[in-house]
């Protein structure tokens, strides 16, 4: 969520905003463990959405894929 991410050269702790800010050096990649990503073979994102804009964009992104409508390719292929 929240793409592009800020480049962040080291991790802290904020305590204006009471939250750890991740080490980021790619505007564009999620934030991942290393160790779930190798041991799991799975994409991830890690992200604390207690409050704010995260989790009201986590909130709308989960709503949108539980309700998106399933396509048939047949279907897909008749509107061409």
């Amino acid at each position: 969520f929240l793409f592009p991410h800020e480049i962040v050269e080291t991790s802290y702790f904020d305590p204006e905003t009471n939250s750890n800010v991740l080490m980021c050096g790619d505007r564009n990649v999620n934030y991942f463990n290393p160790y779930l990503l190798v041991f799991c073979r799975h994409n991830h994102d890690i992200k604390c959405i207690l409050s704010g804009k995260g989790a009201k964009a986590a909130m709308f992104y989960i709503s949108d894929y539980i309700t998106k409508m399933d396509l048939k390719t047949y279907e897909v292929l008749s509107l061409l």
